[in-house]
């Protein structure tokens, strides 16, 4: 069974957050298979859902702790670590554009850096997902210092969403990719730029 993690913070003052995008993507390809709604489970801190894409067998997981303490959430689902598949946002990334990392460091995102340290490893699969703001010319601009936690937390903008919004089939295929197909073939693929 392969794990599938949103990470989020949990509530609703925390809908549609850049913080939140990795929950947004999971729920879009939850919807997209038509797999069993999500149900709260305290066994493992978290929303799931379980069921099977293209023959293979999936747990969704979105946890209900919050972001920095989502490796206590991931540590109670994941069946075997090298099945965990982090959906998160990533501020080293322009808004639209994603990547698919494997066994990295965190960088400075709190919840993966949670994932890492309850699992005593760094050895799974990342899709990030950029939301970080560009300029005019298209170069990043991602805020740093107190900034940078105020803006993870914001909301999308509408102009934002819509990026978001047009980027999603290309994020849900390429996780559809390293489910059917593994992480090589959905690297080579989808991270060309």
């Amino acid at each position: 069974m392969i794990t599938v993690v949103g990470l989020q913070n949990p509530g609703a003052e925390y809908t549609n957050t850049r913080h939140n995008v990795g929950e947004m993507v999971v729920r879009a390809f939850q919807e997209r298979h038509n797999l069993p709604s999500f149900v709260p489970s305290s066994q493992y801190a978290g929303e799931i859902s379980e069921g099977v894409v293209d023959g293979q067998e999936v747990r969704l997981l979105l946890p209900t702790t919050y972001m920095n303490k989502s490796g206590s959430a991931v540590k109670k689902a994941l069946h075997l670590p090298e099945g965990l598949i982090v959906v998160h946002d990533e501020l080293a990334l322009p808004l639209g554009e994603f990547k698919i990392g494997y066994n990295q460091g965190a960088g400075s995102h709190n919840g993966v850096q949670s994932i890492i340290d309850a699992l005593g490893m760094k050895a799974f699969t990342r899709l990030r997902v950029g939301i970080s703001p560009t300029s005019f010319f298209g170069n990043m601009r991602p805020p740093k210092g107190e900034r940078r936690a105020k803006f993870v937390l914001q909301t999308f903008s509408k102009k934002e969403m819509s990026t978001v919004e047009a980027m999603l089939p290309e994020v849900l295929t390429a996780l559809e990719t390293i489910l059917t197909q593994g992480r090589e073939k959905a690297m080579n693929q989808f991270n060309v730029s």
